[in-house]
């Protein structure tokens, strides 16, 4: 083969910003998956991406002439450790060939080693990408594991007596959350600019306490993950950063009974970081077969010490 067809046989590999290449982000996602999968639509990706940080996103994009093959991405987040990066979206067109992730994902680690900031990655215990998160500890980069999150699902019951659930302001909500605040989790940060972006997420947000009397007794925000199944769309309501005053199963089962939904019999709590397995389980919910494991990278030194996260799965 002669050596200019050669090279244009070998994708190329170059930095791209993620939230103006949503569009062929989009399409390589959808491709990548199979059914049921997040379906992630440009709008949902350029919401992923564009957290207000100081750390600029991170895009990677492999191409084969001038289509995308592949894609990564790591986004700022604002957290209680300061800003670090949460990477997602690896994903190669179908018939590519699988060891251009390698590249692409040691293109990533590069780009990390230059900001000098820390990442967190989730990644399905076994599967092929908890296996790539090998080539950025190659890269110098050292892993700090902190904690494995089974999906939990479960179906709405009714409100327990005595409780009251309302939707509140995004501000009020922070509030009442962070009096709830658990020890020892790494977080996001709940200011006014990002709450504000929440609020933008296009499937939409919802920002909910329950009371018992006058006390707040556990908060969350519901999300919607819209999934592709073969038989087409369909959404399923999420809990995300919930936090319970004494480990009360009644309001995490109040708080499960807020997003019933026509179209979905269950409600997901994909990070059961803010209510204990027993608790978790009086309520209802019943571990999936999806499994993740959390791990922060970061460049030298010690990452500061957490039994766990309360970051979304995304």
């Amino acid at each position: 083969m002669p050596p200019e067809t050669l090279a244009a046989a070998v994708p190329r590999i170059r930095p791209v910003d993620p939230i103006p290449f949503a569009d062929s982000a989009s399409a390589l996602l959808r491709a990548a998956w199979k059914p049921p999968c997040i379906d992630y639509t440009p709008d949902y990706v350029r919401f992923q991406c564009g957290f207000p940080t100081p750390l600029p996103p991170i895009g990677i994009a492999a191409f084969d002439g001038e289509d995308p093959v592949g894609f990564v991405a790591a986004t700022g987040r604002a957290s209680n450790a300061g800003p670090i990066y949460l990477a997602s979206y690896l994903a190669l067109r179908p018939g590519t060939i699988p060891s251009l992730s390698v590249a692409i994902v040691r293109a990533e680690s590069r780009k990390l080693l230059e900001a000098k900031a820390p990442m967190l990655v989730f990644a399905q215990v076994g599967s092929v990408g908890e296996y790539l998160l090998k080539i950025f500890e190659s890269m110098g980069l050292a892993r700090t594991f902190i904690g494995e999150y089974r999906v939990h699902a479960g179906t709405p019951k009714e409100i327990p007596a005595g409780l009251h659930v309302e939707d509140v302001p995004p501000e009020a909500w922070a509030r009442e959350a962070a009096v709830l605040e658990p020890d020892g989790l790494l977080s996001p940060t709940f200011d006014n600019a990002n709450l504000a972006h929440f609020a933008r997420d296009p499937f939409g947000r919802r920002f909910v306490v329950v009371r018992r009397g006058d006390g707040v007794v556990a908060t969350g925000m519901q999300s919607w993950t819209q999934i592709v199944p073969s038989s087409g769309p369909g959404r399923v309501p999420a809990l995300n950063y919930v936090r319970l005053k004494g480990d009360d199963p009644d309001a995490l089962v109040a708080l499960l009974a807020l997003p019933r939904h026509e179209h979905s019999p269950v409600v997901t709590l994909p990070n059961t970081a803010g209510a204990r397995h027993d608790v978790a389980k009086a309520a209802g919910l019943r571990a999936t077969g999806s499994v993740f494991a959390a791990y922060v990278f970061h460049i030298g030194g010690e990452f500061p010490t957490f039994r766990g996260t309360e970051f979304e799965i995304i």
